[in-house]
């Protein structure tokens, strides 16, 4: 992620394995997980960093609980309800 965006590096906090989801992000200032998964990291970092600046921009951050982007293609937002 440091060679991918560097502003989007740090505001990570902090970096988990979990069994059932690999590797989880968390970021400081919208305490927000995004699960990465096992495999394809930059790919997924690359879509990850586009996603986060359009809800950045679009002021939607604040809603969301999780993103997830796993899945080849797609990215899924679990918002506050």
């Amino acid at each position: 992620l440091k060679s991918i965006n560097l502003s989007l590096y740090h505001e990570i906090s902090e970096i988990h394995y979990q069994r059932s989801y690999g590797v989880v992000l968390y970021f400081k200032n919208f305490k927000l997980p995004v699960i990465l998964g096992r495999d394809d990291f930059q790919r997924k970092l690359i879509y990850f960093s586009t996603i986060y600046h359009h809800l950045l921009k679009q002021k939607l951050l604040d809603k969301a609980l999780a993103i997830d982007v796993r899945f080849k293609n797609q990215v899924v937002i679990k918002n506050k309800s």
